[in-house]
C-alpha cells in the first residue's frame, strides 16, 4: 500500500470518526464524510464500498483500543478486587470527553468483525484475574463469564444513561445526598454477585 493510498484511507477514517461522534451513524451522509476528508465520493467507495463497511473497520480499531485499555487498567492500576476493577472501567468510559463511550457505541454498531476480535468477551481475561481472588475455589470458571457479562451490561447501560437529562433529574430529586449513584449501584451489584455465587457453591 503506497503512502498516498494510506493517507487517503486514514483521512476518511478520521473524518468518519469525528462525524459519527457528532451526528451518529444514521445521521452522517457519506458525502459529508468525503467532504471533511477532502476526497471525492469515489475514493470513499473505493476504499470501503459502503458506509457500513467503514463503520465496521472503525469499530474493529475501537475494539483493539478498548482491549488494550482494559488490559492496561488491570496491569497498571492498584486494584485488588473485582468491584474496584469494575469501577475503574466505568470511570474510564466517561473520561477523555466520553471517548470510551463513543468507542463502545462504534463496537455495538458494527455488523461484522474479523474472527480474531470475537474470541471472548472484551476484557474477560482481565476480569478472571480478579474473580479468581474474590470467588471461592469451588466456583467453576463457567460461572465467571456470566458474572463478567452481567457486570459489563450494567457498566455500559449505566454509563450511557448517566449522560442523559433524565438521569441527572432523577439523581437530583431522589438521591440529593448521593453523588454518582451509578457507581454506588455498580459496587453493590458486584459485591452481591460475588457473595451470592460463593454462597451457592459453598460446601
Amino acid at each position: 500500500m503506497n503512502e498516498a493510498h494510506w493517507d487517503t484511507k486514514t483521512r476518511i477514517v478520521e473524518a468518519a470518526l469525528h462525524l459519527f461522534a457528532l451526528n451518529g451513524f444514521e445521521g452522517t451522509p457519506t458525502r459529508e464524510i468525503a467532504k471533511r476528508a477532502q476526497v471525492n465520493i469515489s475514493a470513499l467507495n473505493y476504499h470501503f464500498r459502503s458506509k457500513q463497511n467503514l463503520m465496521d473497520e472503525i469499530a474493529g480499531v475501537a475494539c483493539i483500543k478498548l482491549k488494550e485499555k482494559i488490559s492496561s487498567i488491570a496491569v497498571n492500576s492498584n486494584v485488588g478486587t473485582t468491584s474496584e476493577f469494575a469501577l475503574l472501567l466505568y470511570d474510564n468510559l466517561l473520561t477523555d470527553n466520553n471517548r470510551g463511550l463513543f468507542e463502545l457505541k462504534l463496537i455495538l454498531a458494527a455488523k461484522s468483525f474479523p474472527p480474531s476480535f470475537i474470541v471472548t468477551l472484551i476484557g474477560f481475561n482481565e476480569f478472571k484475574i480478579f474473580l479468581r481472588r474474590d470467588l471461592s475455589p469451588e466456583v467453576p470458571e463457567s460461572e465467571y463469564l456470566y458474572i463478567a457479562g452481567v457486570i459489563y451490561s450494567f457498566i455500559g447501560s449505566s454509563a450511557f444513561f448517566s449522560k442523559t437529562y433524565l438521569y441527572k433529574e432523577c439523581e437530583e430529586k431522589f438521591l440529593p445526598l448521593k453523588q454518582e449513584s451509578s457507581k454506588i449501584y455498580l459496587k453493590k451489584l458486584v459485591e452481591n454477585l460475588i457473595s451470592g455465587t460463593n454462597l451457592i457453591y459453598k460446601k
